[in-house]
């Protein structure tokens, strides 16, 4: 006579239940997506016509929704919010001043970030100074894209360099650019996923009293965590407002920008000086909308400057 199996105890099969409907929540869980930065407006390469034509350059995993934290979270210090709103960033700037006139004619405050070897990088950062408005270098840096590697010039910090090299490039933008208060990175895709070139990047930017906003050009990026431990102000931006620069997908961009806002208190936008772009900002945005604009130093984490 065979013996019927012996069946497992109910507990046992309670708790690989509860395992399965865990893994099953895990997998269907909906995740902020990350933008990828257009990798196109590497600096000095092309003249401002064409890099406006470059918009139409797809982004890698692109998706509207705000981004997710970085894959393994570094311990971080305290940090508080000190505001709420949208903060607009505009990118690539230093090719063409007559776009940027229009940027800080807006009626409301845009941080102006800087390409160090751009041919009117100073005389950008002067008018933006004194302007108000908040002048931020644009620190290029290595992208994971074989095709824009190809293409890096002197001002990239690359993978291969050493402290001294990485904090050589570093100060040589930011004696390109003055009035500097803040730095994001142009491209990165590759670098800001290393934690030891970060850590020699966020080096100087305490040294400098500089905050640091991560364009999140990487789902894996480590730099907001490394600006976090070291306690620089920081932040992480969440929606590239012109992917294209199609009316509708502007708009869209934008109302995805007003409800991340809403959702998380606050949104860190990145433009750039399309004629397109500019077009929707004067036109496009409201009144109420105005009001809703933040200066950027107004919506970092800070865990303090020393």
């Amino acid at each position: 006579m065979s013996r019927r199996p012996k069946r497992a105890p109910l507990w046992l099969r309670a708790a690989l239940a509860v395992l399965l409907v865990l893994l099953i929540g895990v997998v269907l869980w909906p995740v902020d997506g990350v933008q990828e930065e257009p990798e196109h407006a590497i600096s000095g390469e092309l003249p401002v016509e064409q890099t406006r034509q470059q918009s139409s350059v797809v982004y890698e995993e692109f998706q509207q929704a705000p981004i997710s934290p970085a894959v393994t979270p570094l311990p971080t210090p305290h940090i508080n919010h000190a505001g709420t709103g949208i903060a607009l960033i505009m990118d690539d700037v230093g090719y063409d001043l007559n776009a940027l006139e229009r940027v800080l004619a807006l009626p409301f405050r845009v941080a102006v970030s800087i390409l160090p070897d751009a041919p009117y990088a100073t005389e950008a950062a002067n008018m933006t100074y004194e302007a108000g408005s908040t002048v931020m270098l644009h620190l290029p840096m290595e992208p994971s894209n074989p095709k824009y590697r190809a293409r890096m010039n002197g001002a990239f910090l690359k993978t291969g360099m050493d402290e001294i090299q990485i904090r050589d490039h570093f100060m040589q933008a930011l004696n390109r650019v003055p009035h500097v208060a803040g730095v994001n990175n142009h491209m990165g895709s590759l670098l800001t996923t290393l934690e030891e070139p970060m850590r020699w990047v966020m080096d100087v930017c305490k040294e400098q009293r500089l905050f640091f906003i991560d364009s999140k050009t990487a789902h894996n990026s480590v730099a907001a965590n490394i600006a976090a431990e070291h306690g620089i102000a920081w932040a992480s931006r969440r929606i590239f407002l012109d992917h294209t620069i199609d009316s509708e997908d502007l708009r869209l961009a934008w109302k995805s920008a007003v409800k991340c806002a809403k959702r998380k208190g606050s949104c860190i936008v990145i433009a750039h000086p399309h004629a397109e772009t500019l077009n929707f900002l004067e036109q496009q945005v409201s009144d109420d909308e105005h009001l809703f604009i933040q200066p950027v130093t107004t919506l970092l984490h800070s865990g303090g400057v020393s």
